[in-house]
C-alpha cells in the first residue's frame, strides 16, 4: 500500500511529489530545507528546523526519527561537518543512521545551507511477529520463551 503523509492539506494540490511517502513499512522523506529562510538562519537552525519539521511528519504515522536508516545532506559552502555531527547527535542515537554528504553550490531557496531528505523503516510489525514467534501457546493462553 502506498500513501502520501501530509500535514498541510494544501500540500497534496501544491506539489507534483510526496513530501512524505510510505510504502509498506518503507517511509520516503523528500528533501527539506528549513522554514522562515527569508529571516536568514544559521546552519545550526536551519538544521534544527528540517529535523523537527521531519519528526513532526513521522508523528502523524505514531513514527519518530529513531526509525531513521539513511539521510542524505546536500549542503552549501556554509555547511559544517562539525556541528552536523553535533547536532545529528541530539536527534540520532546509536546505532546512527547511514548518511550520505554532497556539497553543492546551491539549493533551490535563496539563504538556504542544508537541505535533508531521508529513509525510515517502520519495523514495529515485525517485531510483533518476532514476538508470536517465542511463545508457546496451549488452551489459549500463550508464554513466551
Amino acid at each position: 500500500m502506498k500513501r502520501s503523509i501530509t500535514i498541510d492539506p494544501e500540500d497534496d494540490f501544491k506539489n507534483t511529489f510526496s513530501k512524505v511517502l510510505k510504502v509498506g513499512d518503507n517511509v520516503y522523506v523528500s528533501a527539506m530545507m528549513a522554514d522562515h529562510l527569508d529571516e536568514n538562519p544559521s546552519f545550526s537552525e536551519q538544521t534544527h528546523s528540517i529535523l523537527n519539521k521531519i519528526n513532526d511528519y513521522l508523528k502523524t504515522i505514531k513514527l519518530d526519527l529513531s526509525y531513521v536508516v539513511k539521510v542524505q545532506v546536500y549542503g552549501t559552502d556554509k555547511l559544517n561537518l562539525e556541528a552536523l555531527d553535533d547536532i545529528f547527535k541530539m536527534y540520532f542515537k546509536n546505532p546512527y543512521p547511514a548518511r550520505d554528504v554532497a556539497i553543492v553550490d546551491h539549493l533551490a531557496e535563496e539563504n538556504a545551507s542544508i537541505q535533508i531528505s531521508l529513509e525510515a523503516i517502520d519495523y514495529r510489525a515485525s517485531e510483533l511477529m518476532k514476538q508470536w514467534e517465542n511463545q508457546i501457546c496451549e488452551d489459549g493462553v500463550c508464554e513466551y520463551i
